[in-house]
């Protein structure tokens, strides 16, 4: 897999702030990430084509927030398979997606 966080554009973005709130802002999303998979995996194994887009749809905004496209992507195809209510799909996207989240972590915790 290509990197799971694009560290040039994470840090030109956040360039100039202090790095206690780059820290801050790393510290929301670990502690935010949890709810965000579990959402999904509820949805997915209530067969909420509703919830799995929205809760896919929020995550993918967080993903693309910290520069993880491979992740983001993974979390828009869990939004289009809600949509097109494909669960069992949607099940090996999110086991993907749970996978690599540990990998982004470690990456993150560079910046705290």
């Amino acid at each position: 897999m290509t990197d799971l966080i694009d560290n040039e554009a994470f840090e030109n973005h956040f360039k100039g702030l202090p790095k206690d709130i780059v820290g801050q802002m790393v510290q929301i999303f670990i502690e935010d990430y949890p709810a965000q998979l579990e959402g999904i995996e509820t949805a997915i194994n209530e067969q909420n084509a509703k919830g799995l887009k929205d809760s896919a749809h929020s995550f993918k905004g967080m993903l693309r927030s910290i520069y993880s496209t491979p992740l983001a992507d993974i979390a828009q195809k869990l939004e289009t398979l809600g949509l097109e209510n494909k669960f069992e799909e949607a099940q090996k996207e999110y086991r993907e997606l749970k996978d690599l989240i540990p990998e982004v972590i470690e990456i993150l915790k560079g910046y705290i």
